[in-house]
């Protein structure tokens, strides 16, 4: 957690963090209540509500919904916590996101906009 605010550019006004950035960020924030989830949380394997199964992440997205209500990019993920979930879901294994093709803000967007979720293959 340290290691996120101190990589922060905080004293160099003109390189900004890209939203690719900001995105990562706020995906490493949220896989930690993530973690805290899947070590705690002992649902039923049937049940398929977010909210039972991770509790926290749930709330904490939710929080971040809220807070990004009427703004786009990177932000406007949080809307769909299933779309964010995945995301998050992925991030735990950092070569499939890191560097892949499809992990730009504007590619998210545009699947969460045509399915609501991800799909198919883009290459």
């Amino acid at each position: 957690m340290i290691y996120r605010f101190l990589s922060r550019n905080i004293d160099k006004g003109f390189w900004k963090a890209t939203d690719e950035e900001k995105l990562t960020e706020l995906v490493v924030e949220l896989r930690d209540h993530l973690s805290f989830d899947l070590e705690t949380v002992s649902a039923e394997p049937s049940e398929d509500n977010l909210e039972i199964l991770y509790p926290t992440f749930s709330r904490e997205v939710q929080k971040k919904a809220e807070e990004f209500l009427s703004e786009g990019g990177y932000r406007r993920l949080c809307s769909v916590s299933s779309f964010f979930l995945g995301i998050v879901m992925l991030s735990r294994i950092p070569r499939h996101y890191t560097h892949a093709p499809w992990f730009k803000v504007t590619i998210l967007d545009k699947m969460l906009d045509s399915h609501g979720g991800v799909c198919g293959l883009i290459y």
